[in-house]
This record gives structure tokens, sequence and C-alpha cells, in this order.
């Protein structure tokens, strides 16, 4: 809940509670720890995006990871934190 009143007010986070019923956070997803770098090249494997080793130096994965900022991934007090 700190997460999520970081990156929401407080009323949006109770509307979203009333909403969803006893699955209001089904589309949370907290990333401790993360920094941007980390959430991209985390979101590469997930999508099954193997670069060589030699090709990672040419990818800003910080840069990439900060588009998200834009929608649905928000930075908190201990990483990141998705709220699709």
């Amino acid at each position: 809940m700190k997460a999520y009143i970081e990156v929401q007010s407080f009323e949006m986070w109770q509307d979203s509670v009333l909403k969803h019923g006893d699955s209001w956070d089904d589309d949370i997803y907290l990333y401790p720890n993360y920094n941007w770098y980390d959430y991209r090249k985390e979101m590469f494997a997930c999508h099954g995006i193997q670069l060589p080793k030699f090709l990672e130096m040419f990818f800003d994965f910080e840069a990439l990871g900060e588009h998200f900022k834009h929608y649905d991934v928000q930075e908190y007090s201990n990483g990141l934190i998705q709220i699709l």
C-alpha cells in the first residue's frame, strides 16, 4: 500500500480497491531494489529476448526502462512498481 500511495493519490487507490473487490492487487507488481536498467533487462528476459554479450554494450537499458515511466511503471522508495 505504501508504494501505491507514493505513485497515485489515495482516492484513486480507494476507488480501485472498491472497483476490484478482493482481487484489487492482482495487477500490481513490485520490483524491489530494481532500477530502470534492471527492469528493462528483466523485461527482455521475460519476452525471450537474448542479446549476445557483445551487443549489450550498444543498448542503453536504463533509457529503455525509463521509457516505461510514462506508462504503467513508477519508482517508489524501494524500487519500481508496475500497475496495470
